[in-house]
């Protein structure tokens, strides 16, 4: 009885050291997932407002167009009344200033309709969210082996984005199940078929790498 209640005291504060574990993981993750989203939000923010740009400038586009006709056609209304007023007051003055009105009307470009002046629709609004998940695709990597840090034991000390590992003494970690007795990190699982990596071993001289029940050994000689 009394080794069983011992047994039961060192699963208790086991599950203590777990639960203040938890909470240094919960601050980890939720650390790591603000970033990342913050990444996300920053990139669709990004891209809406380059979008609205692109409507704005639609819009200041046809505005100046549409000011550059009244300034025209107030040139013209203003040749029309003066050319009136001199026929009506003097023919032989008219016929005088005559060529100058007409320069100043030949002057004058031919009013024009912009071709695509309005929005294209089908092209701002169309598969929208495919084109933009194909643009989001070129700022995010993808990593095919996940490293697992509820497995690695208190020595090793694995990245942010779990892609990497290192020596850190005096790590703290509980002791659950998960854990390896070794002194490895285990990655995630693989799907069937052949698998191939590019692992970068730094300046360490001894390293391994492999699979439950297997291992390749490398040594480089230092």
């Amino acid at each position: 009885m009394k080794r069983k209640m011992k047994d039961y005291y060192e699963i208790r504060d086991n599950c203590y050291e777990q639960a203040e574990y938890i909470k240094v993981q919960r601050d980890q993750v939720e650390s790591k997932i603000k970033k990342d989203f913050e990444v996300l939000r920053c990139f669709l923010q990004l891209e809406e407002k380059e979008e609205q740009m692109k409507s704005q400038m639609k819009s200041q586009m046809m505005k100046e167009k549409i000011e550059a006709l009244d300034r025209n056609i107030d040139t013209i209304s203003d040749v029309i009344r003066t050319t009136e007023e001199q026929l009506m007051s003097d023919q032989v003055s008219f016929t005088k200033k005559y060529q100058v009105a007409m320069t100043r009307i030949q002057e004058l470009p031919k009013p024009r309709l912009l071709p695509g002046a309005v929005l294209d629709e089908a092209k701002h609004v169309g598969n929208l969210k495919l084109t933009v998940w194909e643009r989001m695709k070129e700022m995010v990597s993808c990593s095919p082996a996940i490293l697992d840090p509820n497995t690695a034991v208190p020595e090793l000390s694995l990245s942010e984005d779990l892609t990497s590992v290192s020596f850190k003494i005096g790590a703290q970690r509980p002791k659950n199940p998960e854990r390896s007795s070794l002194e490895n990190v285990l990655g995630s699982a693989l799907d069937s078929g052949t698998h191939m990596w590019d692992v970068e071993v730094g300046d360490n001289t001894e390293w391994e790498l492999g699979w439950r029940g297997g291992t390749f050994t490398g040594q480089i000689p230092g």
